[in-house]
């Protein structure tokens, strides 16, 4: 679900801020937020910004994972692809 912590990137995408440099970008809510790697690994996105507690529990089954960046405020949340 979107909620202010995605505001970064809500205001990147609607400024033009990540055309302008060469990146189609769209934002995909989820109907469940457990299902970013699922997603990743079908092939349907190529990037998720999740809570840290996925990544590692999905790094503990050994999927093909990589947190990359963390932006949230809170503290709780990563990228990864």
């Amino acid at each position: 679900f979107l909620n202010p912590d995605h505001l970064p990137l809500i205001v990147g995408l609607r400024a033009g801020i990540f055309a302008e440099h060469g990146l189609n970008v769209t934002l995909v809510e989820p109907k469940d937020h457990w299902e970013a790697d699922r997603e990743i690994m079908a092939g349907r996105l190529d990037v998720a910004v999740t809570e840290t507690l996925h990544l590692a529990l999905d790094a503990a089954q050994n999927k093909d994972v990589i947190g990359f960046a963390r932006f949230f405020h809170t503290d709780g949340g990563v990228m990864y692809l």
